[in-house]
């Protein structure tokens, strides 16, 4: 009788422990894992100077610009693209990453979602995991270089936050150097996206072994409207501003160290211009109106 009543009392446990709504110990979730979250979107953070390059003549001799565009022009368009060299670096290999990212399929390692994959680097071949973890407010990403060794290390990382539609999209980047040793940070990178027409992205230099600790780049990019307002650190902070229409072709520079500290402007033939209430346009310089 005795053993008749252990065998219903181990026939009820071992019931618990096979019930899948009940089981015995920490057996975990048993159910599929979460779909993988959507990659975000690198034109969201695209940061371009390409009106400069297409533009901008370098000059045949120190202080001599091409007769193609007048001097302000020219000055600005110096700045601009001293200012872009580095995000634009930086971008670029984020970006091959991207889309390195989207040709593989994302696997689940219990925490998050990991794509691994492969880009080249100046002709050699970087191994790179991207990890993906959904959190609270959107989703945090983390890239590693694994190989080769000399590269291993935190690439980028940030957080992409959810947003209440798909025309807005907002999310920071802080991007690592395994190159440096010493050095964790390079760029620090926010970018919001307002709506379909107008966007922007701030960049905070932290590191790049030129002196550029602290200074600021911040690029508005409105319709063909764009703006780039620059704060040098080793300069007390002061501001210098760019900006020009795209379609138009005018703009100006308003820099502390050139025109007497006054904003200086171009109309669309690129030509040195006096400046109107809002700049980029006005009179050519020689008098001609633009």
């Amino acid at each position: 009788m005795r053993s008749g009543v252990l065998l219903i009392v181990a026939g009820l446990v071992l019931g618990m422990c096979l019930a899948p709504t009940l089981g015995c110990g920490d057996s975990g979730p048993t159910g599929p894992p979460p779909e993988a979250p959507e990659l975000p979107r690198s034109e969201a953070w695209d940061f371009s100077v390409r009106f400069f390059e297409e533009n901008y003549v370098p000059p045949s001799a120190p202080g001599i610009f091409a007769t193609a565009h007048g001097a302000h022009f020219g000055n600005g368009a110096v700045r601009a693209l001293n200012m872009g060299n580095l995000p634009q670096y930086v971008i670029a290999g984020m970006n091959r990453a991207m889309d390195a990212a989207g040709e593989v399929e994302p696997r689940w390692d219990g925490g998050g979602h990991v794509w691994e994959f492969t880009v080249l680097e100046f002709g050699n071949s970087i191994q790179v995991r991207l990890r993906g973890v959904i959190v609270e407010d959107g989703v945090d990403w983390k890239a590693e270089r694994l190989a080769p060794a000399h590269t291993a290390g935190v690439w980028f990382s940030g957080t992409r936050f959810a947003q209440p539609d798909s025309l807005t999209d907002h999310g920071t980047w802080t991007v690592h150097h395994p190159d440096i040793p010493g050095v964790p940070e390079v760029l620090v990178m926010e970018w919001d996206v307002f709506n379909a027409l107008h966007r922007q992205v701030a960049f905070e230099f932290t590191q790049d072994g030129a002196g550029k600790n602290g200074d600021r780049l911040i690029a508005d990019y409105d319709d063909y409207e764009v703006r780039f307002d620059f704060t040098d650190a080793s300069e007390d902070d002061r501001p210098t501003v760019i900006q020009w229409n795209a379609e138009s072709r005018s703009g100006s520079v308003h820099a502390s160290d050139y025109w007497r500290g006054q904003e200086a402007c171009w109309n669309w033939a690129l030509a040195d211009v006096f400046c109107r209430f809002g700049g980029g346009g006005g009179e050519t310089v020689n008098g001609t109106d633009d």
